[in-house]
């Protein structure tokens, strides 16, 4: 029996489950919604009634979400009758005081009762699932087929059933975007409790309000206001209608116009305002020179109001008028915006019942009849400024500081442990096909922000640490478990940029370093280079030459993490690496990784190198195609160029082997070559490279190009057999006119002391007679001192090896010059300024010296001197120029006067006398005055002093007339001086 009846109730419940349909056919938003609010109708088109309460519920999807409001999923709580309706409200005030009838549900503002028109609701069934559905999750609709703003959405009359799927032609659409001509204000156009749709009931009127309850037929009503047998039973208006809504205004007029304005005054224009002070503190703020402004006021965010400070008390304050009852936005500016996101007191909620709240500042004046002086703030807070508390702001940081106003740069964060992210392939392909791709070869998604590419151009300037450290950053892009992120020239082929996901203009050129860097603690997961020196064109790669430069480079499959930095061993050589080498413009395995090539030939010499199966090479002296191979010298003469030896060199610079080759002089006769391994009969372009100087355009020179050289190179076409090219000069179509040797200034085939004493003269007498080309052996543009030591050199070769001085000392007396130096010195020149009657002897302890007097200056040169005294003077002298150099180049030299007392003043005296001494190197210095018995009379100085000059002045007012010594004594030397007291 149980059973029976257990079986009984399962089928009255799948009964009244299936014929139970329960849809959607009125939603609503007049356009005066905030008076009339807002309503969804439900309809029971079954045969049962359906208890909403056992698990049904709506919801609504916001503007373009994909996923539906939280808040606003809420639970049905009543019961539908079959045929019948259940109106779901979000103010059941507001509803019964627009329609005279109570909602069944009030869900409050926010929820799917509550649209602004331009969004997608649902109702769930009590398992869970889509009965009904309105619009499309994800699709905002604005301008689309579900668009009822400022209108309603009505189901259309032949619908039955509820639909999961969005269905265009199951509604009549009324917005305010010209859809439908329904009335768009309540509560004219809406009719909760009615559809056109719903079904009639049956052959009798069973509605005990209709007029003809119980007859056969529809159900028969009388019109609004009136009985069954046409009797007013309503109220009649002003105008005498029955069941009219004509009213008298405030003037007493029926159906008159005129309301009470916002001041309280019948048919006034809300004349009356109300002003109100705006003040902010910017004690803590440095003012913009665009000065603070007021903005947001009547939606103008742009141009805002000026706000001034009067009285300098750094309070920034402004009036503005405003009408009563009304509401609004506003912020500070000081050149930026301040910062109230994180602000509570900046926060209002849902000011005009669109579900939706800000963060700006807000005045609302409902209420408010008084003008207003809003209290002074804080620019970027809540209240008004206090004291500055030092401390760290960020609240990502560890030690934040949330009670801190100023902060003081203190914030410490935690960097945690690198995930495993390393380079899977890198391109450095023609023109600007340039990419590196980044793989994730960990479990977890990893958040790209936290990483970066750090750089340095052609190897890294100091050797140490990086020219451009995380150069390349990644904004928050969590990247999947085996997949890849890739960073690509911007102006690459379309096939790299299909696969691109960030672009970067300045990646590698072959010699550039790039490392995949974690921000902040700078630590090196991946690297391709060295921080270091400039390795050329490129870095070798598994036995590849230049293997980043022209190459596409790919991970091997077997690598699982990132080299650390140690390029070397990430590198290898031929017989073992982390890296596959392909040909330039081999793009085939972007975008994704890793890669088998476990039948693809890597030995970049094969003529298949990146094709599958085995490698094939070329018959020894021919290429891929057959072609003969023969060595081509080329040769170039640089009599008349510096050679730049301490850059980067001469250089041959060849499409094809591309790049640049090195060039020598191995024999010392001015011509470097370089000798190549080229195709036979094969047409090439050149040019050379001294340093940075490239060699000029041949078409202009009218030789060696003109026939096919694109850029006015250099051109010749190879023979059959090994050749060498006739010399050239450097940027010259024919080679150099022959060149002096360098010292033999006098021509006559020999380089010795003759040359030197003509250069010496030169020096010092100038002169047109001489071949400044041939004397200049340093190659500066000058002759000098300089020149003459390189010369002494080259004639004495064979020299025992010599200790070069580093630094010298000259030191100047009042009648010579001395010269002291820590080794060998070889020449000394000198421009020296005088007196009329200023006379110089040279010392003969040196091997050549000279000099030459004209005016008031005199030029000397003196080659290998001794260490001693230079020269003896009378008369006073400066050094205005000097070069003191030892058997290479210029050495440090300084100039010291000699420990000297000079001649007190006035002498003889009364009461005191000034005397100058001078100190020419640092120590310990006295300078004390003894009368004629010996006996101590003043003490001067007696300390440790620096090299200078230095003035001392003696007082014998208290001394009785007569002879006294002043004595200095310094560094074992002593001066001294006799000085007469007269009174």
């Amino acid at each position: 029996m149980l059973q029976s009846i257990q079986a009984l109730i399962i089928t009255l419940l799948l009964t009244a489950f299936t014929f139970a349909d329960v849809f959607m056919t009125e939603l609503t938003d007049p356009q005066n919604s905030s008076d009339a609010g807002r309503y969804v109708e439900l309809y029971n088109n079954g045969d049962s009634d359906v208890d909403l309460s056992s698990g049904w519920k709506i919801q609504r999807w916001t503007n373009g979400n994909a996923d539906p409001t939280a808040s606003s999923i809420k639970d049905l709580t009543g019961t539908i009758v079959a045929g019948g309706f259940y109106i779901i409200c979000n103010d059941a005030d507001k509803f019964s005081t627009t329609y005279g009838l109570t909602c069944d549900q009030d869900i409050g503002t926010g929820g799917a009762a509550d649209s602004n028109g331009d969004d997608n609701m649902a109702i769930l069934d009590a398992s869970g699932a889509i009965a009904d559905m309105f619009g499309v999750a994800g699709e905002d609709g604005s301008g689309t087929g579900h668009e009822f703003e400022d209108g309603r959405a009505e189901r259309a009359e032949g619908v039955t059933a509820a639909n999961a799927t969005w269905d265009e032609t199951e509604w009549n659409i009324d917005n305010d975007s010209g859809g439908g001509d329904g009335n768009q204000y309540a509560p004219e156009g809406f009719d909760p409790g009615a559809w056109i749709g719903a079904t009639a009931g049956g052959d009798t009127c069973d509605d005990e309000s209709a007029c003809n309850t119980g007859a056969d037929g529809d159900c028969e009503y009388p019109d609004t206001g009136y009985d069954c047998d046409g009797n007013c039973v309503g109220e009649v208006d002003c105008a005498g209608i029955c069941g009219g809504d004509a009213v008298e205004d405030c003037f007493g007029e029926c159906g008159g116009s005129a309301v009470v304005d916002e001041c309280g005054e019948c048919g006034g224009s809300n004349a009356c305002l109300i002003s109100v002070t705006f003040n902010v503190n910017m004690a803590l703020e440095d003012v913009s020179a665009d000065g603070v402004g007021l903005y947001g006021i009547d939606g103008d965010w742009s141009t805002g109001i000026s706000m001034s400070d009067d009285d300098g008390d750094g309070i920034f304050s402004t009036t503005v008028a405003f009408a009563p009852e009304s509401f609004h936005l506003y912020k500070f500016k000081n050149g930026s915006w301040e910062n109230v996101d994180e602000l509570e007191c900046a926060w209002f909620d849902d000011p005009d019942g669109d579900g939706f709240g800000y963060w700006d500042r807000y005045l609302n004046l409902a209420g408010i009849t008084e003008d207003l002086n809003l209290g002074s703030v804080c620019f970027g807070g809540c209240e008004d400024c206090a004291t500055e508390v030092l401390g760290c702001m960020d609240p990502l940081a560890d030690n934040y500081n949330p009670d801190a106003n100023v902060d003081d740069g203190s914030c410490e964060y935690t960097i945690p442990d690198p995930a495993n992210l390393f380079f899977s392939e890198y391109a450095e392909g023609s023109s600007n096909n340039k990419y590196l791709e980044i793989y994730n070869a960990d479990s977890e998604w990893i958040d790209l922000a936290g990483y970066s590419l750090s750089s340095c151009s052609n190897g890294c300037n100091d050797g140490e640490s990086w020219d451009y450290p995380d150069n390349v950053t990644f904004s928050e892009y969590w990247l999947e478990p085996g997949t890849v992120y890739v960073v690509c020239h911007g102006s690459s082929d379309d096939f790299i940029l299909a696969e691109c996901d960030q672009t970067f203009t300045y990646l590698s050129n072959g010699d550039d370093v790039f490392a995949l860097t974690q921000v902040g603690s700078g630590t090196i997961l991946d690297i391709i280079g060295t921080i270091g020196d400039d390795p050329g064109s490129g870095w070798e790669v598994a036995g590849v030459s230049n293997g980043t430069k022209d190459h596409t480079l790919v991970r091997d499959a077997s690598v699982l993490s990132g080299n650390d930095g140690n390029w070397e061993e990430s590198a290898g050589d031929a017989d073992g690496s982390e890296w596959v080498v392909l040909d330039q413009n081999t793009w085939d395995f972007l975008g994704s990784h890793p890669h088998d090539f476990s039948v693809t030939c890597n030995d970049d010499t094969a003529c298949n190198f990146g094709e599958e199966g085995d490698c094939t090479f070329a018959d020894e002296g021919y290429d891929c195609d057959g072609n003969a191979y023969i060595e081509v010298t080329f040769n170039v003469n640089m009599a008349e160029q510096t050679v730049d030896t301490e850059g980067y060199g001469l250089d041959l610079f060849l499409d094809d082997p591309y790049g640049y080759h090195d060039m020598s002089d191995d024999d010392g006769d001015g011509v470097w070559s370089v000798t190549l391994t080229l195709l036979a009969n094969t047409t090439y372009e050149y040019k050379f490279k001294n340093g940075d100087e490239w060699e000029g355009n041949f078409n202009d020179l009218g030789c060696g190009a003109g026939d096919g050289s694109t850029y006015g190179n250099r051109i010749f076409t190879s023979g059959d057999s090994d050749m060498s090219l006739d010399s050239v000069c450097f940027n010259s179509c024919t080679d150099c006119e022959e060149a002096c040797t360098m010292g033999d200034v006098n021509g006559d085939g020999d380089v010795n002391v003759l040359d030197i004493v003509q250069i010496v003269g030169f020096i010092v007498e100038g002169g047109d007679d001489f071949d400044i080309a041939c004397a200049d052996s340093n190659g500066d543009g000058s002759i000098d001192v300089l020149d003459i030591v390189s010369i002494v050199n080259g004639i004495v070769n064979g020299r025992v090896a010599i200790d070069d001085a580093t630094s010298a000392k000259i030191i100047k007396s009042a009648n010579g010059l001395t010269l002291q130096a820590d080794g060998y010195i070889g020449g000394v020149q000198m421009t020296l300024r005088h007196d009329a009657d200023f006379i110089i002897e040279l010392n003969d302890n040196a091997w050549i010296s000279d000099y030459a007097t004209s005016g008031n200056q005199t030029i000397l040169v003196i080659v290998e001197p001794s260490e001693g005294e230079l020269f003896t003077t009378s008369g006073n002298y400066e050094i205005v120029d000097m070069i003191i150099a030892n058997s290479h180049d210029a050495i440090t030299a300084m100039v010291v006067r000699e420990f000297a007392l000079s001649d007190a003043y006035p002498n003889p005296f009364n009461p005191s006398t000034t005397v100058e001494l001078t100190v020419p190197e640092a120590g310990h210095v006295s300078v004390m005055v003894y009368n004629i018995a010996g006996q101590l009379m003043a003490e001067l100085a007696d300390s440790y002093m620096d090299a200078n000059q230095y003035q001392f002045t003696w007082q014998g007012e208290n001394l009785p007339s007569g002879m006294y010594l002043l004595r200095a004594e310094y560094a074992g030397q002593v001066s001294t001086q006799k000085l007469m007291l007269l009174k």
